[in-house]
């Protein structure tokens, strides 16, 4: 089991380079870093294996969630424009952790949410 620690996910400079990925054995795959920031070209959340061997196609590349209440809005996602990470979803990071599939832990505002990549 991989578990960070929390002080590594919220550093950018550690957890928007670790990466992680999720294959399912036919040559596809989902991949990105730990503060879910795309930093190469085929990073998506489903990319198909098209053409065997070399032939991938993104076709899912991500989803930023938001955490609405009331007027509040606290974006969990992250995306770099040239050294600009915009939003700065990393910081509610709680935990990551990869046994099966990959997991993460967001914390906010007294909000705890969870997600899976299955």
């Amino acid at each position: 089991m991989i578990s960070i620690e929390e002080d590594k996910l919220k550093d950018f400079n550690y957890s928007g380079k670790t990466e992680w990925l999720e294959a399912n054995g036919l040559g596809g795959y989902a991949s990105s870093t730990i503060a879910n920031c795309h930093s190469r070209r085929y990073h998506g959340l489903l990319v198909a294996a098209t053409q065997i061997p070399t032939g991938r196609t993104v076709l899912v590349s991500k989803l930023d969630e938001t955490i609405v209440v009331g007027d509040k809005h606290i974006e969990l996602g992250a995306n770099d424009y040239n050294g600009v990470i915009v939003p700065q979803g990393y910081q509610y990071l709680k935990s990551f952790t990869k046994e099966l599939y990959p997991q993460w832990t967001y914390q906010a505002d007294g909000i705890t949410i969870r997600k899976s990549m299955l």
